[in-house]
């Protein structure tokens, strides 16, 4: 993901249909031209109505005409990332005036990133009007805004920490493969993560990163970053809203953002000191039950499902599941490859699996002739089978 957002500016968006038109012009077909220009208008049309409807839904949240966005609870934002496109970044004033914004909110702690530091050449001027207010004492008789104030911030290059996990990972390499007698794990997250905490380096992930740029996608923020990020596309800079900053704010701290269903909690228990090590568990709400009981109504709602039951169940979950993630949205079947079974003769499979490769054959089938998603098998493991959302 990073490397397909690096590179990307305004002028490379625009780049191809310039090149479309320029090749439609000297063509000198008029019906070629015409259908551009009809193209060209009703797109027009539907982005003007779009943010003429953006513009009054934020007029409303923003006049306190839309009472469910007066309270937010900021305990689930302790940390809001920022992305900005650097063409947009070097207008230093739209950038004072949206962290205005975010202070009037309350937002305490911002991660200020652009993919060439614009931002973080400009720290200065941001740390001189947002950090040097001091919060007031209980009896204090200043304004609430004062104690809104003060920031604290980051500010984050596409560099930063790629220094950091090269010498974690040298650091790894002499502990478990210099010696050719040490033992040879297979690294997860948990070793760089100790590595990088011997180092010294290891900084907060964002709760949520606010991206502002044409480009859907983070910009290149350092991906080790944003392992547990919430990451919402806001538009160009330009284009910010205050009421839809309260929006997208609102619903973060509203919606749970990970759901774990399992029968049995003392499952859920032996991993649970991994999850509060890694400082993530008021971010999952744990629900002990069989997974189609429990299953939430929010059609549309999620970006990611791992979907790991018994085998003999797996196809009363799929329409459910697939309903449930967005368009573009991930769905991730475990065992589809059933020790592979399903490959092997009906004859020549074990009695032991000879059940739930029945049932694992037709979910196959199912996910192969769903036209809502595209689907690949990758033989990890005992084999997972990756959907995407079409629509």
């Amino acid at each position: 993901m990073d490397h397909s957002c690096r590179g990307v500016t305004t002028m490379d968006l625009l780049d191809q249909p310039r090149k479309v038109f320029v090749n439609v012009l000297k063509s000198g077909n008029i019906v070629l031209l015409l259908l551009w220009h009809i193209l060209h208008l009703v797109l027009s049309i539907l982005y003007l109505l779009r943010e003429i409807f953006r513009a009054f839904q934020s007029y409303l949240i923003t006049n306190g005409y839309v009472k469910a966005y007066d309270d937010l609870n900021l305990d689930r934002v302790k940390y809001l990332g920022i992305v900005v496109d650097s063409d947009e970044a070097r207008k230093t004033s739209n950038v004072i005036e949206l962290l205005e914004w975010l202070s009037v909110i309350g937002v305490k702690k911002v991660c200020l990133y652009d993919r060439e530091g614009v931002l973080k050449k400009s720290k200065d001027i941001f740390i001189e009007r947002f950090g040097s207010a001091h919060l007031p004492s209980e009896d204090s008789k200043n304004p609430p805004l004062l104690s809104k104030k003060q920031m604290e911030f980051e500010f984050v290059s596409p560099i930063d920490g790629k220094e950091a996990v090269a010498k974690a990972a040298n650091l790894l390499f002499k502990k478990y493969y210099a010696d050719e007698d040490s033992e040879k794990p297979f690294f997860t997250e948990t070793y760089l993560t100790k590595a990088l905490k011997t180092l010294g380096h290891v900084e907060s992930d964002p709760d949520l990163l606010l991206i502002y740029g044409l480009a859907r996608c983070h910009l290149g923020f350092p991906a080790w970053r944003i392992r547990y990020t919430e990451m919402v596309h806001m538009g160009p800079l330009k284009h910010k809203k205050y009421g839809l900053i309260l929006k997208v704010i609102h619903r973060f701290t509203k919606v749970k953002q990970n759901y774990a269903i399992y029968m049995d909690r003392e499952a859920y228990e032996i991993g649970r000191p991994v999850i509060q090590k890694a400082g993530v568990e008021h971010k999952i709400d744990f629900i002990e039950s069989h997974a189609l009981h429990a299953l939430p109504k929010n059609e549309g709602s999620f970006d990611y499902a791992f979907v790991d039951v018994g085998k003999i169940n797996s196809i009363n979950y799929h329409e459910r599941i697939t309903k449930l993630v967005k368009v573009n949205g991930i769905v991730v079947y475990d065992n589809t490859l059933w020790f592979g079974s399903v490959a092997q003769p009906e004859e020549m499979v074990l009695k032991e699996f000879k059940e739930g490769r029945v049932s694992i054959i037709e979910i196959n089938k199912s996910l192969t002739a769903d036209p809502r998603i595209n689907i690949s098998t990758v033989p990890v493991g005992d084999g997972i089978t990756i959907c995407r959302r079409l629509y």
